[in-house]
């Protein structure tokens, strides 16, 4: 894929706390073809944590696009929303993007795919199918959301959207990315 010659840079963070597969994480972010990352993690006072063999991880495969790297740890589990928070206050890029630490991007055009879609329509706020695999990563167990899902989010108002979301969720936080300029 080509890039300008500028491109924006994009924040990918990563909340964890006791992950199974924080390395699993961490490899399918090392492994995205996108230019410029800034890479967080926050992890939420796990007891087994490491954050100078996490950070010595990354940068020992760092293949030069992630240009800021941050391994943050609290001093005691604050839970999910407080460490977005302290994640989005640490981050300077133009997009934000979530990868929680037992997940894991498709491919190495995740990043490269969302900023151009982004660049290309200028959205505030995006969001994505959300693929549930088995323990192996082989097989696609199920999809979300459904086809006739995706038409509400395409066709109903934010207001129409909300209503059904606030009954049964189906636009997941982990495939939904967002501007600066949302937050």
């Amino acid at each position: 894929m080509q890039f300008s010659d500028n491109p924006v840079l994009a924040t990918i963070i990563t909340l964890s706390y006791n992950s199974p597969d924080l390395l699993g994480a961490i490899d399918s972010v090392l492994e995205q073809n996108y230019p410029r990352i800034e890479y967080v993690l926050v992890d939420d006072c796990s007891p087994a944590f490491s954050r100078e063999d996490i950070t010595n991880y990354i940068a020992q495969n760092n293949k030069g696009n992630l240009e800021k790297i941050q391994v943050l740890r609290n001093d005691k589990n604050y839970g999910v929303t407080y460490s977005f928070n302290l994640a989005i206050c640490n981050s300077s890029g133009k997009y934000i993007f979530n990868l929680a630490g037992d997940d894991q991007f498709a491919d190495a055009n995740v990043i490269s795919d969302w900023v151009k879609a982004f660049e290309e329509t200028g959205s505030l706020i995006m969001t994505a199918y959300c693929d549930r695999y088995d323990e192996t990563l082989k097989t696609r167990l199920m999809r979300f959301p459904e086809e006739y899902q995706v038409k509400m989010i395409k066709r109903d108002s934010p207001q129409e959207l909300f209503e059904k979301i606030a009954v049964e969720n189906f636009i997941f936080g982990c495939c939904t990315a967002r501007s600066r300029a949302c937050i």
